[in-house]
């Protein structure tokens, strides 16, 4: 326990003996420890979490493109939406 003490008095003394080292370390941590978080709560927020809708794993996108017309994404009318969702 004695020798844990010292490291740590020792690290103390050159943290304090440099302190513009000590600056860009602290630095350095903070940033690198917000980062992770941040990215850690967007990935955990978006592709861990399951959506809050009942039957989730049901969602779909339909798309209809109209290639003859240059359209890649055309809407649906309410007939064919209706037909879609009787399917």
């Amino acid at each position: 326990m004695s020798t844990i003490i010292q490291d740590v008095r020792y690290g103390a003394r050159m943290l304090l003996k440099t302190p513009a080292l000590s600056a860009i370390v602290i630095l350095a941590l903070a940033l690198g420890i917000g980062a992770n978080t941040a990215i850690f709560s967007v990935i955990n927020g978006v592709l861990l979490r399951p959506l809050p809708y009942p039957e989730a794993d049901r969602i779909m996108h339909l798309r209809q493109p109209q290639t003859a017309a240059g359209v890649e994404d055309s809407l649906f009318s309410f007939p064919e939406v209706a037909h879609y969702r009787s399917q």
